[in-house]
């Protein structure tokens, strides 16, 4: 009963921090222009001729088989269901990892170690290309195919059930057609046959028994079927008078450096070591730090200024360390120990190495790369690797209560400080991918509320600059994907442009289309997004120069204001300040003398964005629309009204 209760409470305790670790994580919106692709190919529905499109430019066959997937976490176009979706299979990855340590070493503690530290270490990261925050579900469902093939094996171990074998060798082909780093952990898990076979039998018993080949054989199959069918695709591909030059992250490196291959290979993995995102990326919390004094980078201050709830997952992961320190038992080897670090240290930093010789990856330009993709596989071999430290600082003073105790005192104080880190670096990063979301919310708000009905058959559309957030430039590519969005779901064909040459060509083709200027701004610190929608005089428009809306102007406006302050002053740059301002909001008219600010007060508090229509006789410059929280006593007019429906 006592045991089964210690169970209860452990599970509780897994689960909490699980809950409390992951809630930076749902703050975050599209990360990739890949994750906005596959989300918009779900909306249109063309999922097979988007899959043949992308096995053509990129050479792989295997997207006429998978490609669908990527838009498996957008079904119900629903946000919450994409993100449980997304780090429901990142927790099972982790399950299923830590269940393969305990099968493989026979030590609940050393998988305990492993889970824990697998939770407790997931990073909020500003590389694009991490599947923790990147590509909902693709990697980290295939990468849980892939430990329950191994899982299947370790049965067969067990049972000596033959069936096992096969099952197992097909499930890790069908891990294959996701992504071909598999074909790395696939040479590991045809590399342990070997070592058990010669474990057990030696040699010559390997070599002359038949067993063995049964064993591998269906392995090795499957990886050369896998390569077999990748390059006959590709070959064929080719023969169809189809692009002859594949996606270069699928081609070797025709100008190999070994230099940057071994980049790769350290800065891909050294950002899964604890504290590292803190290390690369803590400049950006001087810029989003809400606190008066700022942010400073010493322990003193994070340890003053850091919110509750971290603490309390620092002090809940302390105690499953502790719990699970006091009960090791001494029945790993140190020869086990030493190989099972070897080999962590081995696997996670060679399963970078089919990207560190591609014609992509090797460049000059991607040598840099903190991270990618295959990162996420490394951070399972990182994470096997301190779990094995730590189990082997407790093993050297095992026989020494006093000692032992000591040792796990100082590895809870480790423990302390990396989850309180790696807490404080989630919540704070966070911040920064919020702004990826909140731009689609207010986008969702005008289609929810037929403000692009607004917008007459033929116009032109100007569109500047709302995929960029202030310190995440291309986060989703280019304007042109959420110019598909917004067409696709107001069922409408807008015409959008995007730089001023698009502009000019449009404007040459539709001599006689109004112009339209959508325009964003954002806060630094905070995470408020100011968007302005207007139609435009032309006469005022700067064609062909780099900022052709610099002095155009409007007579009306609708503005879009997305803040938890409800209370704002908006502001307005008349092009001529000597007429009195006679301007109508939301059919009221105001008279604003010669100022420029009217006083906004939302009495709807619940509701995100806050809209208000604007006419005046006077232009307006279309750009220089602002907001200030900061209510001036003197305020010429206030406004008191509910958002407009």
């Amino acid at each position: 009963m006592k045991y089964n209760n210690e169970k209860k409470y452990l599970i509780f305790l897994f689960c909490l921090t699980i809950f409390i670790s992951f809630i930076p994580f749902f703050k975050i919106g599209f990360t990739t222009s890949d994750d906005f692709e596959y989300y918009l190919t779900y909306l249109k529905g063309d999922f097979w001729s988007d899959a043949w499109y992308y096995a053509q430019i990129a050479g792989r066959f295997y997207f006429l088989i998978t490609k669908p997937f990527y838009s498996l976490p957008y079904l119900f176009d629903n946000f919450y269901f994409t993100k449980i979706l997304q780090h429901g299979t990142l927790i099972i990855s982790y399950l299923l990892f830590s269940w393969l340590i305990f099968k493989m070493f026979k030590s609940k503690n050393l998988a305990g170690f492993v889970l824990l530290l697998l939770v407790m270490n997931t990073l909020v990261t500003f590389n694009l290309h991490i599947p923790f925050i990147a590509y909902p579900v693709f990697f980290t469902f295939s990468f849980c195919l892939c430990m329950i093939s191994v899982l299947l094996f370790l049965k067969y171990t067990e049972t000596q059930n033959y069936k096992y074998v096969i099952f197992s060798a097909i499930l890790f082909f069908i891990t294959l057609l996701f992504y071909e780093t598999y074909l790395v952990i696939l040479s590991y898990m045809c590399l342990y046959i070997i070592i058990r076979s010669l474990k057990i039998r030696t040699w010559n018993g390997t070599y002359k028994n038949k067993l063995f080949y049964k064993e591998i054989i269906p392995f090795v199959s499957a990886g050369v079927l896998y390569v077999a069918l990748y390059f006959i695709f590709r070959i064929f591909v080719t023969n169809s008078n189809n692009p002859d030059e594949f996606y270069v992250g699928t081609s070797f490196a025709k100008n190999f450096s070994l230099s940057h291959f071994f980049d790769i290979l350290i800065k891909c993995t050294k950002i899964n070591f604890p504290t590292q995102s803190f290390l690369y990326y803590h400049n950006y919390m001087h810029v989003n730090t809400l606190q008066i004094a700022g942010h400073n980078d010493n322990i003193w201050y994070l340890l003053t200024h850091a919110q509750p709830v971290i603490y309390v997952n620092a002090f809940i992961q302390c105690f499953i360390f502790v719990y699970f320190a006091k009960r090791i038992k001494n029945t790993i080897s140190w020869r086990t120990i030493l190989w099972g670090i070897l080999f962590s240290l081995m696997a996670s930093y060679s399963i970078h190495v089919l990207i560190g010789i591609s014609d992509k990856y090797n460049s000059d330009w991607y040598s840099w790369m903190r991270g990618y993709v295959t990162s996420y596989y490394s951070y399972f071999g990182i994470m096997l690797f301190i779990a094995f430290c730590l189990y082997a600082l407790i093993k050297i003073v095992y026989n020494n209560m006093k000692y032992r105790n000591i040792s796990i005192a100082l590895c809870t104080c480790m423990i302390f400080f990396v989850s309180f880190i790696t807490g404080y670096t989630n919540d704070n990063l966070s911040k920064e991918w919020i702004r990826s979301k909140n731009r689609f919310d207010v986008i969702d708000y005008l289609i929810e509320h037929n403000v692009f009905d607004k917008i007459p058959e033929n116009a032109i559309v100007y569109n500047e600059d709302l995929y960029n957030s202030y310190n995440l430039e291309n986060v989703l590519g280019d304007d042109s994907k959420i110019d598909t969005y917004i067409n696709i779901k107001t069922n409408r064909n807008i015409i959008f442009a995007n730089n001023p040459e698009s502009l000019s060509y449009l404007i040459e083709k539709h001599p006689q289309s109004s112009i339209y200027l959508i325009n964003k701004k954002e806060t630094i610190k905070n995470t408020e997004l100011l968007l302005t929608m207007s139609p435009v005089d032309k006469n005022t428009i700067l064609f062909n120069t780099e900022n052709p809306f610099e002095s155009a102007t409007c007579k009306d406006a609708s503005v879009y204001y997305y803040s938890p302050t409800k209370d704002f002053t908006l502001l307005l740059d008349f092009v001529n300040y000597d007429s009195i301002n006679n301007i109508i909001v939301n059919h009221d008219t105001i008279n604003l003398g010669r100022y420029n600010r009217i006083a906004i007060k939302s009495m709807n508090k619940n509701n995100p964005v806050t809209s208000v229509d604007i006419k005046s006789d006077n232009e307006m410059y279309v750009t220089r629309f602002s907001v200030s929280n900061m209510i001036p006593d003197m305020s010429p007019d206030i406004i008191i009204e509910d958002d407009k429906e």
